[in-house]
């Protein structure tokens, strides 16, 4: 069996708890080059299996989750006319999908 690859992140109320309970599926994250975290998330396959573990810097609780997908932020901008036009990229921040809970960190 292969071990988990788990990177770290921090996050604070109400968001921890979104994201600990399964409300908020994703976590978004200003990308940085010189962040060790993001050049292994630029790296990230579908079939890895990768979790993030985010602890709320507050209490010490933490929790992992299983890392479903990791993209740049898409979005839509509305201004466009033509719908191929709309779609846009943050392309310094990354959203990370989370499954479900893993590994029994709590």
């Amino acid at each position: 069996m292969q071990k988990m690859k788990v990177i770290d992140f921090e996050s604070i109320e109400p968001f921890f708890s979104q994201e600990r309970d399964g409300e908020k599926p994703f976590t978004t994250r200003k990308i940085d080059s010189k962040d060790k975290r993001f050049r292994a998330l630029s790296q990230w396959q579908p079939h890895y299996q990768w979790g993030i573990k985010i602890t709320n810097p507050a209490t010490g609780e933490s929790f992992l989750r299983e890392i479903i997908t990791v993209s740049y932020l898409r979005y839509f901008d509305l201004r466009q006319d033509d719908f191929w036009s709309q779609q846009a990229v943050f392309n310094d921040w990354k959203i990370i999908v989370m499954g479900k809970l893993a590994g029994g960190i709590r």
